[in-house]
């Protein structure tokens, strides 16, 4: 039987992959305000989708998985990029 910690954290990673779901849905002009100013360099704008990703992941304040110990990492990134049926 899963434990209750296993339980909240695969929770956890649902709502984190809904709420991404749902910010890349919306339409481009309400992501722009949601992202904030462009951001521009080299003279190559950053595509407003990845900047919103980007910023929602400063929102959530969770350790950048290049900064994790290289295990941890590892299994972080897996988590984050699977889709949330099989996380």
């Amino acid at each position: 039987m899963p434990s209750l910690s296993s339980f909240l954290a695969a929770a956890d990673l649902r709502a984190k992959a809904m709420t991404a779901k749902i910010a890349l849905a919306l339409p481009e002009r309400v992501q722009r305000r949601l992202a904030g100013k462009p951001v521009t360099v080299d003279g190559q704008t950053l595509a407003v989708d990845t900047q919103l990703m980007l910023r929602l992941e400063k929102l959530v304040r969770e350790p950048q998985v290049a900064s994790l110990p290289v295990a941890e990492g590892r299994r972080t990134l897996l988590l984050q990029t699977l889709p949330p049926r099989y996380s």
